[in-house]
C-alpha cells in the first residue's frame, strides 16, 4: 500500500499540504524525505543482473533466525508475551543397529531398496518420495490409532502454524480488507478527479492525471468491472498488459522500470479470483513508489513524482462513510503490518 512513515504522515497532515502549486518550492524542503525504497532495490535495467536481484531478495541472511524476543513486546496491532519454557531433556538415545535389527515395523512401511536400507543404517534417517501430497497424509496413512511409532518433527508444527496464519489472514482480507481497500482507493481517486476541475496549471494537471491512472490501475486489478477515465486509459492498459505479460518493463505512469513478474499470484491468494485480484492490486499499490532520489529519472520526473505524492496525500483528509481516508489507511496498514511486517 502507499508507503508513508508515521513522521511523514504527521508532517503532511499539518500545514505542509498548502504548498502544492509549486514543486520547485517544495523540493528543497523535502530533501530528507524519501517516498520509496526503489532507489536501492531497482537499478538501471541494463545493469541489473540476476546476482543483483538475488542479493536484493535475500538481505541479511541469518539475522532473523538468531533473533529472540525475551520481553513483552508492544506492536501497532497488539501485544506479544513470550512464554519461556524450562525443561531438561530426559530421553536416552538408542543407537541404530548396523543391520537395522532393532528397527521395528521397517518392512511394514515400504518395500525398501538395498541402497535405502544402507543409507538408513549409516545416517539414521532417510528422505524418500512417498507420493503423498500433504504432510498430514503421512500421519493419516499410518493412523492416529496405529501402534506404529511416529516421529513428530518440527516441520509439522511449523506447517500447522503457517496454515493457521494463512487462514486468519485470508479471512481478514476476504471479510474486511478487500472492501475497505476498494472504498479507500475509490475515494482518493474521486477527490483527485475533483481537484482536476479546480486546477489550471499544466504541471499540476499532468500530475493529477498520472495519479488517476495509478489509482485506476489499482482499481482495475482489484475488480475488472471498475471503470477507467478515458483520458488515462492508455496508461492503465499499458500497466495491465505488462502485469499480464510478467516482464521487466518501463512503467507508462511512473517512468522507471518495474519487474512485473512479481505480480504472479501465489500462496493462499490462488484460492479464488477475489483474493487473486486483491494480491495484484496491493502489490501494485505498494511497489510503485513516488521517488525523490533515483538515478534513472530526470529532475523533472522527480519533481513530478513529488508533486504526485503530495497531491495524493492531500486526499487523505477527505471523508467517506463518516471516516477520514486516513482512518481507512491506518486500519489496513496496522492489520497487514501485524501479520507480515511494517513497510520498508
Amino acid at each position: 500500500m502507499f508507503r508513508f512513515s508515521r513522521v511523514t504522515k504527521s508532517m503532511l497532515k499539518g500545514g505542509f499540504l498548502s504548498i502544492l502549486v509549486s514543486a520547485s518550492i517544495i523540493l528543497p524542503l523535502l530533501n530528507p524525505l524519501y517516498f520509496s525504497n526503489r532507489n536501492n532495490l531497482w537499478k538501471e535495467i541494463d545493469n541489473y543482473t540476476w546476482e543483483d536481484k538475488e542479493q536484493d531478495r535475500f538481505p541479511q541472511i541469518g539475522y532473523a533466525i538468531n533473533h529472540k524476543i525475551n520481553l513483552e513486546t508492544e506492536t501497532l496491532f497488539g501485544s506479544y508475551i513470550p512464554k519461556n519454557i524450562e525443561y531438561t531433556p530426559s530421553i536416552i538415545p538408542t543407537p541404530i543397529a548396523p543391520d537395522l535389527s532393532n528397527v521395528v515395523w521397517l518392512n511394514d512401511m515400504y518395500d525398501w531398496s538395498n541402497e535405502a536400507l544402507d543409507t538408513l543404517a549409516n545416517q539414521g534417517y532417510l528422505i524418500t518420495d512417498t507420493g503423498l501430497t500433504s504432510i498430514y497424509n503421512l500421519y493419516e496413512k499410518y493412523g492416529a490409532y496405529s501402534a506404529q511409532i511416529k516421529y513428530i518433527t518440527t516441520d509439522l508444527c511449523l506447517h500447522t502454524y503457517h496454515n493457521l496464519f494463512s487462514m486468519a489472514l485470508k479471512f481478514i482480507e476476504g471479510e474486511y480488507l478487500i472492501n475497505d481497500f476498494e472504498i479507500m482507493i475509490k475515494a482518493i481517486r474521486n477527490h483527485q478527479l475533483e481537484l482536476k476541475n479546480n486546477i489550471l496549471q499544466d504541471e499540476i494537471l499532468e500530475a493529477l492525471n498520472k495519479n488517476i491512472a495509478y489509482l485506476s490501475t489499482v482499481l482495475k486489478l482489484l475488480n475488472k468491472t471498475n471503470s477507467v477515465p478515458s483520458e488515462v486509459l492508455g496508461m492503465v492498459n499499458n500497466e495491465l498488459n505488462n502485469i499480464e505479460a510478467g516482464i521487466i518493463a518501463h512503467s507508462a505512469i511512473f517512468g522507471y522500470y518495474e519487474d512485473f513478474s512479481q505480480y504472479q499470484v501465489r500462496g493462499h491468494y490462488t484460492i479464488n479470483e477475489e483474493l487473486s485480484n486483491y494480491f495484484k492490486a496491493m502489490m501494485y499499490a505498494g511497489r510503485m513508489g513516488f521517488l525523490f532520489q533515483y538515478e534513472g529519472l530526470s529532475a523533472r520526473q522527480i519533481e513530478q513524482q513529488t508533486r504526485m505524492a503530495l497531491l495524493i496525500v492531500s486526499s487523505f483528509n477527505e471523508t467517506v462513510n463518516n471516516q477520514q481516508i486516513w482512518e481507512y489507511w491506518e486500519k489496513i496498514y496496522s492489520t497487514t503490518s501485524f501479520f507480515v511486517g511494517e513497510s520498508d
